[in-house]
């Protein structure tokens, strides 16, 4: 996932598997791009995964959300 500063220190990665609700905090980034490396629960069988991001200064989170990034692994 690429992704830009715009004046931030970084940015707090998040996801969650397509069609769930809760958000789950996986990295502070302070370099592009950003490479997930999905375990599969079960092997050869696609998982949709979706990202978000906020920007980060001084440690605080700043700003809204950025786009939902969707993408599929093993497939």
């Amino acid at each position: 996932m690429k992704f830009t500063k715009k004046g931030t220190d970084g940015v707090n990665i998040y996801h969650r598997k397509m069609g769930e609700s809760t958000w789950h905090f996986l990295a502070r980034d302070t370099k592009s791009p950003y490479d997930d490396h999905i375990i599969l629960a079960v092997a050869n069988q696609p998982e949709h995964w979706e990202y978000r991001a906020f920007g980060v200064v001084d440690d605080n989170e700043i700003g809204m959300a950025s786009d939902i990034v969707s993408v599929v692994f093993g497939n």
